[in-house]
């Protein structure tokens, strides 16, 4: 994963979906970064459901703009935790797996979360753990 040169700024990557595990993977990740000089990259992925084609385009949710708005929420209620640590938003298109997996390139540390105990079901693109 760690493939930086010596002048680049250390990275940990979170992956947020605004659930309360999520939020919990980001202060962690927050508090790591402090310790170790990091910034965090917190990372949020969005796609179209499937079998959204018959819906009209003017009845189509923002799926892009619905997920800044849940990253941009997390990291505001995280922040307030430590205002010391830089925290980069990336919003991306894609599966949650392969889009955590593609931003953690470089990266130190890949933190996801267990949705499971969110009482949520995952799905084959789900990821849960601490990825060096």
């Amino acid at each position: 994963m760690n493939t930086r040169s010596d002048d680049e700024t250390p990275r940990i990557l979170v992956g947020v979906d605004g659930f309360e595990s999520s939020k919990a993977a980001l202060r962690w990740a927050i508090h790591q970064a402090k310790l170790t000089g990091a910034v965090v990259e917190a990372v949020t992925a969005w796609q179209v459901p499937v079998g959204t084609g018959m819906v009209p385009a003017a009845d189509m949710p923002d799926y892009q703009d619905d997920a800044r708005i849940v990253l941009t929420e997390a990291i505001t209620e995280m922040c307030m935790i430590d205002t010391e640590v830089e925290v980069r938003p990336r919003v991306a298109q894609g599966r949650a797996a392969q889009v955590l997996v593609d931003a953690a390139e470089g990266a130190e540390l890949l933190i996801t979360w267990p949705s499971i105990q969110e009482g949520r079901v995952p799905r084959g693109d789900s990821l849960s753990g601490l990825y060096p």
